[in-house]
């Protein structure tokens, strides 16, 4: 893992990822005051589009809702289906 520390704060809301550059690395991070361990994706084909996915488990242990933080827009959206970045 490299030195990649991602830090989204979105109103009460913060999350912390630290994890290698790969597009998609299972990682530890923690949402909202709980740790999951769940899949990361980077958007892009070079892994650098600032789009940052993850996937945070229901109570049944599957992935649930997938927040999504954009970095050129500065936003972070929920959304029920995991997005697909080409």
């Amino acid at each position: 893992t490299s030195g990649l520390v991602v830090v989204l704060k979105w109103d009460e809301v913060s999350l912390t990822y630290t994890g290698s550059l790969g597009p998609e690395d299972t990682q530890t991070f923690s949402f909202d005051g709980m740790n999951y361990g769940h899949s990361v994706s980077l958007g892009g084909s070079d892994h650098n589009s600032n789009i940052l996915a993850v996937g945070a488990p229901n109570a049944d242990g599957d992935s649930g809702m997938v927040y999504v933080y954009d970095a050129r827009t500065g936003q972070l959206r929920g959304v029920t289906e995991s997005p697909e970045y080409g």
